[in-house]
């Protein structure tokens, strides 16, 4: 556990606990880690609702399945962020989407009922963790809000470039790289893998975008056709 301390801090959920403090609440909260190979599930939609993920190293993807087959990705979560917190901390039954491992990655899996009750010691430290976590989940919402606007455009083109305008302006650069595949990315946007490498293309030839891999460049995010 003390190995991950430090870089711990760093996380939204910890902000603002120092690595001593840390340490204390950790041991009390006894958390699991554990290693997962690519596309290896770390949650599974109908498992119960208990644990608060952190990823330590790789990358996971929240995802959920239709039973037509159709795959949804609702969100990515990179190192030193947290995911499942909202389900966990709303106390409902199941799960109701799945958490895949999108590389090799190993994850700190925290029983939120270990986050919402406090202990004995009542400390400080725990407060703060609860305040940073109600702070996270809204954040994580406002994003989810923000892929509501993009997935609901009326166009493959139009989804695409209000996908890369964030990117955009996250990145503070016309030239960003995205964490999805193509695949990965038609199930984000919620279209056919075929119909939207085939709109990419056409962007391209009417010089909006260029690309190569993963690796993209907007030349203009404002028109649409």
């Amino acid at each position: 556990m003390k190995k991950y301390i430090h870089a711990l801090t760093k996380c939204p959920v910890f902000s603002g606990i120092n690595e001593e403090n840390l340490l204390v609440m950790l041991t009390c909260m006894d958390p699991q880690i554990c290693r997962y190979s690519k596309n290896q599930p770390v949650l599974r939609a109908g498992d119960p609702a208990r644990y608060m993920g952190i990823v330590l190293s790789g990358r996971v993807q929240v995802i959920r399945d239709a039973v037509c087959g159709s795959r949804s990705i609702i969100a990515d979560f990179g190192p030193l962020q947290v995911f499942g917190a909202a389900f966990a901390c709303s106390f409902i039954d199941a799960l109701p989407v799945s958490v895949m491992a999108a590389a090799d990655s190993e994850i700190m899996l925290i029983d939120c009922r270990r986050i919402m009750t406090t202990c004995s010691n009542t400390c400080a430290f725990h407060a703060k963790m609860i305040a940073n976590l109600l702070r996270n989940v809204c954040e994580r919402n406002v994003l989810f809000n923000q892929k509501l606007e993009i997935v609901t455009k009326r166009t493959t083109r139009e989804k695409l470039l209000a996908f890369f305008d964030g990117f955009v302006h996250q990145a503070g650069s016309l030239r960003f790289s995205i964490p999805y595949n193509r695949q990965q990315l038609a199930d984000y946007l919620g279209v056919s893998r075929c119909a939207m490498v085939t709109e990419m293309t056409r962007m391209k030839e009417d010089g909006l975008i260029d690309f190569r891999g993963n690796e993209f460049e907007i030349f203009l995010t404002t028109q649409t056709k």
